[in-house]
């Protein structure tokens, strides 16, 4: 009901007013009405033979009750095409109304796929810098443990450096002296006087 224009409604009450109007005239014309009392005749003229005098004061009335009726008659047919007129138009408002509902649903659909496709380009996008962010991150992580076994072989190799060293090197006092700290029997000899 909300997306129906307000000059739908306009012309809906047109046609309804219309067909009311209609309705009243059709019933006021069969309905009988008193007719008008008969003037008086008028003695000043003559009737001629064979005339009676009631068909002179019908006469009058029958041609104003067959007026009356031609008027109801163009009335109706003008009510009648009127009746068209307005029911067209309103076919053709239905009409365009039905052509911007299509229309408007087509745009919405055609903006919802517009924005889907949005939606999965985003995606695609996110998904190929993720899986670059993760295979650098793999492979400064790989790097680092590579650098971090080179270390460690590097210190490993040191050490075993250092117990090498450690095993080939002899106290040199002792080597100094031929393995031997204790003094000759007999005491030190003298030691040269410098001149």
């Amino acid at each position: 009901m909300a997306d129906v224009p307000a000059w739908y409604w306009q012309v809906l009450g047109a046609v309804g007013g219309l067909g009311l109007g209609l309705l009243i005239g059709v019933m006021s014309f069969r309905k009988p009405k008193n007719p008008p009392p008969a003037p008086a005749a008028r003695p000043s003229r003559p009737t001629p033979l064979g005339a009676t005098g009631p068909a002179t004061v019908i006469a009058p009335a029958a041609a104003g009750e067959a007026r009356s009726e031609a008027a109801s008659q163009r009335l109706l047919e003008r009510l009648r095409e009127t009746n068209l007129d307005l029911t067209a138009k309103l076919r053709a408002a239905t009409d365009s109304h039905a052509r911007e509902l299509l229309e408007r649903s087509q745009q919405q659909q055609a903006e919802q796929q517009r924005h889907e496709r949005q939606l999965e380009e985003l995606r695609a996008a996110h998904a190929n810098e993720l899986s670059q962010l993760m295979s650098a991150m793999v492979e400064q992580v790989d790097g680092m443990q590579r650098e971090h076994a080179e270390k460690l072989a590097s210190l490993q190799e040191e050490i075993d450096q250092l117990k090498r060293l450690s095993q080939t090197v002899v106290d040199p006092v002792t080597l100094h002296m031929g393995g031997d700290m204790r003094p000759p029997p007999g005491g030190l000899p003298p030691l040269p006087r410098q001149p």
